[in-house]
């Protein structure tokens, strides 16, 4: 019975929000998370150690490379692996990684040519 309330209570709502269900749960679903991370972190970012005000604007962040994993899907799924970041810090830290990536792949071809 319980189902079949809390499916009425969502169409509902999704209604009422102009979206479908599934995009509903899973705004729901992030917002728990965010909300869980925080309280976690001590509402500090994962990668400067700052205050993350409550307006600011926050990613999830893997901590690891999850790309570079041997079954990527499931590093990117891992909870364990993800943090809260302020977006800036994470898109900077992305940012930082593309400019290795080059950097390595440069040194990869160079190698290459010389032998």
């Amino acid at each position: 019975m319980a189902g079949k309330k809390s499916n009425r209570w969502t169409g509902s709502c999704s209604k009422i929000a102009g979206i479908d269900k599934r995009s509903l749960s899973q705004k729901i679903h992030k917002a728990l998370a965010k909300k869980f991370l925080r309280m976690i972190q001590h509402n500090r970012c994962a990668r400067c150690g700052k205050f993350m005000a409550k307006d600011a604007e926050t990613h999830f962040d893997h901590m690891t490379d999850w790309d570079r994993d041997d079954n990527p899907l499931q590093a990117y799924l891992n909870i364990d692996n993800i943090r809260l970041s302020h977006a800036e810090c994470n898109l900077h830290h992305g940012r930082l990684k593309a400019v290795e990536r080059r950097a390595l792949s440069r040194q990869v071809k160079a190698n290459k040519k010389s032998s």
